[in-house]
């Protein structure tokens, strides 16, 4: 991927952070957006810095982008800033997003405001502003980070889950619409990853041991489990792949 320039939401922690580093690894240039509150509150207030420290020791650019993508302008001006500070954006990885766990009957106005701003407006605008260019340079990937929750919803997850699935749909249609243009389009669902999210659940060993024997596997993945079907996917080794859903989930997609 040398000579390419990658935008990675919600890249400094998780998922969004392995991703951002395989990118690196392999010669793109990375803009990092990050949400400095929510690092903050997770006892990582540098890690927006740190993983821009990472990219830089593969040889690759690095922007920190600080922001929350779902308040109003904010995903504008993340592209903009990567376009001014990189020169383009030809890989545009889609991995922030905001779940509340709750049944549908007790989601608040607020927390679906928030949802719906995070997990789909942000993700929609910087699609509407990333495909002209790359369509126009003949070469392009979006790559949208869903989840197994967007076709087998969990009970306390039912808007997380509907958005996912909402965002995996808009996936597909550029995949149709841009795929004589050299660009693709695809979404990973991750499964049970150990990340920040699940720190609460990895606080109870047994709920953890329980969610662990559902997986075929029988273990959690981890962020670094995402990144080698991320990397296939937003490079030349995909060019013949578009429109597709690839679960990373150690097989919890097989269990009825």
């Amino acid at each position: 991927m040398s000579s390419k320039v990658a935008l990675v939401t919600g890249a400094s922690r998780s998922i969004g952070r392995a991703i951002a580093l395989g990118l690196a690894h392999h010669g793109a240039d990375v803009a990092v957006n990050c949400v400095p509150r929510l690092d903050a509150d997770c006892g990582q207030p540098d890690a927006g810095e740190q993983v821009c420290s990472a990219i830089r020791s593969y040889g690759a650019r690095a922007l920190l982008i600080p922001g929350d993508p779902s308040e109003a302008n904010v995903a504008k001006e993340l592209f903009d800033s990567a376009v001014v500070g990189l020169g383009k954006v030809d890989i545009l990885v889609l991995c922030a997003s905001v779940q509340y766990n709750a049944s549908y009957t007790d989601i608040t106005p607020a927390q679906f405001e928030h949802q719906v701003s995070l997990n789909f407006r942000a993700p929609l605008q910087l699609i509407q502003m990333a495909m002209p260019a790359m369509a126009k340079r003949g070469w392009g990937r979006l790559l949208t980070i869903g989840s197994v929750q967007q076709t087998r919803p969990h009970r306390e997850m039912a808007v997380y889950a509907a958005l996912k699935a909402a965002q995996y749909n808009l996936c597909m249609l550029i995949a149709r619409e841009h795929a004589c243009d050299g660009v693709t389009a695809n979404n990973i669902s991750p499964g049970f990853i150990d990340t920040d999210r699940n720190q609460d659940v990895r606080d109870n060993p047994s709920t953890w041991q329980q969610m662990v024997e559902r997986i075929p596997v029988k273990r959690a993945g981890l962020p670094e489990d995402i990144v080698g079907a991320a990397m296939l996917l937003c490079s030349d080794a995909g060019s013949f792949i578009t429109g597709v859903n690839l679960d990373v989930a150690g097989g919890s997609q097989l269990v009825l």
